[in-house]
Formats: structure tokens, sequence, C-alpha cells
């Protein structure tokens, strides 16, 4: 099986407006942005059936309420319960949350209400609040700090995953090891996306990493047995699996420590990367000043 992402020359799919009708008639929001849309393409060959072409979307969607309640969660799973058409993704904020200077979404806001996709928006509804991004220099040095945070946390959940399998508490392992992978998506969401993701279901996670790049969630989809693997740990922080003690052993524990360990390299690679090109950003920016001043 093959697996890609790209970008649907279309964004009218049928299902997409049947999903912004669901959300609008049980929250009522002010409004709808869509600031990403992919297909996942899947190429099945099988002895049985000629080649197969299947298609899954991914919408992501910026969500903005009235009044200042926390509702991302309750939008997220009235989405996952409800709609069957596609996957989705969102992001829900309360109008009175953007008013506010500190926010650490700033860039994430800019980007989407610049770049984004108006899907809806309520009649009388206020204006959408100006927000501007961080000027290159401060969100470089915010985003690098950011990521070795949770780079240091997520390894420290893997050094404590591998303790845990010497004392023979597999569950325990895994539960760590979900949050391992949990610590990077954040820290790769908030480098590529300035988006300071509350959630921690690796599943999210991993679909809103495929908005900037395919290479975290094909990791974990490249391999049938990667694949099997990543659905143990989504259920991970399930305490049935706890009470249960799943039922794993040694070599399988091992598995998964190895599926973990080679994403948290790959993470950091992306975000030194990343770094590099935010920095040609501030020096090109630090240049047109100099420049600007010689004229001036």
């Amino acid at each position: 099986m093959e697996t890609r992402f790209i970008i649907p020359e279309s964004k009218q799919q049928p299902h997409f407006k049947t999903l912004i009708e669901l959300l609008v008639k049980q929250f009522t929001p002010l409004y709808i942005y869509e600031f990403a849309q992919l297909v996942q393409v899947e190429r099945v060959n099988s002895v049985f059936c000629s080649a197969l072409r299947q298609e899954h979307y991914l919408y992501c969607l910026l969500v903005i309420t009235p009044g200042s309640g926390a509702v991302a969660s309750q939008i997220q799973a009235y989405a996952d319960r409800h709609f069957t058409g596609a996957k989705v993704i969102v992001h829900a904020h309360a109008q009175d949350a953007l008013l506010k200077l500190a926010n650490p979404n700033r860039g994430y806001f800019a980007a989407v209400f610049s770049r984004g996709l108006l899907c809806y928006h309520a009649a009388g509804a206020p204006p959408v609040v100006a927000v501007k991004a961080l000027n290159p220099k401060k969100w470089l040095g915010r985003a690098i700090v950011h990521w070795r945070n949770h780079h240091q946390m997520a390894n420290g959940f893997l050094t404590a995953a591998r303790q845990a399998v010497a004392n023979g508490h597999y569950s325990l392992c895994l539960f760590l090891l979900h949050l391992a992978v949990a610590e990077a998506c954040l820290g790769l969401i908030y480098v590529f996306m300035a988006y300071q993701s509350e959630t921690t279901n690796l599943k999210h996670l991993l679909y809103t990493c495929a908005c900037f790049s395919k290479r975290p969630l094909q990791y974990f989809l490249g391999t049938a047995e990667n694949e099997l693997l990543l659905k143990v740990l989504m259920r991970s922080d399930n305490s049935a699996i706890w009470e249960a003690d799943f039922g794993l052993a040694d070599k399988s524990a091992d598995c998964f420590l190895t599926l973990v360990a080679g994403f948290l390299p790959l993470a950091n690679k992306m975000c030194k990367a990343h770094f590099a090109a935010l920095q040609l950003d501030v020096n090109a920016a630090k240049a047109r000043r100099k420049e600007g001043r010689k004229h001036g």
C-alpha cells in the first residue's frame, strides 16, 4: 500500500458543505476558516483484485466561537462522532481570546486570517480581530526554546519507557511512549504552525502535522507493522489497557521502543532545518533594514 498527501485541485467536495452545516447548527460559531485541506491517496495492489485507488480527505478548520468559553474538545468530539465523510481536525477558540496580546497563537491566527479560506460568517458577527504576528527574529527565538523543551520532555519519556520495560512494566512503557510521540508532535506543530495545541490525542496531532509535512504521518504509516504499532500507541492512554496489561512481552515492547526512538530524531531534524530557513528570513529582513537606512 502506498500512502501520499497532495493538495486537491477542487475544494468543493460534497461532504465538506455537510461538515460546515453540522458545525454551524450545533455550535453557532461566528466564523469557520479552513486552513488546510489534504487528500490521502492509497493505492492497494493485491493478487485477488486489480489495483485500487482510494482517496481519504482531511479538513483542518479554525472555528471562532462567541464569548470566552473553551469548546475545542467538544467540537472535535462532535465532529469525530457525527461526521464520517472525512477526517476532521478542529481548532476552536473564543472571540474574546483573540484580544489577548499574550495569546501564544498569534502567528497562527495571523496566518489563517490572511491565507485561510473563510467558509462561514455568521450574520451580524463582529469583524475578525486583526492579529499581528511576531517579528521573525523574536519568533525564531521562541520556536527554538519551545522545541528544545518539548524535545527534552520527549526524550525523557523515552528514557523512562526503557526503564519501565527493564522492570517489566509493559503497559506503563506504552503510555510513556505515547507521551513521547505527543510531545514531539506538539513541538513540531508549534515550530511549523505557531500553534500551541492542548490535545494529546496522537491521531489528531499526527494529522495536524500533515498540514505542513507528510513525513511524520508517513513515518508511522510507511509499513503495515508500523501502522499496527501506532494504533496500539493511540490506545495506550486508555485505562482498559492498564487493567489488562495488554499482554506485551520483551520482544514486542522493543518494537515500540525502536519505532519511537526513530521518530524523535526525524522530528528534531525537521525542526533544525526549519530554524535554518527562518534564520535566512531574519537575515534577509536585517539586510533590507540596513539597505533602507543607507538610502533613507
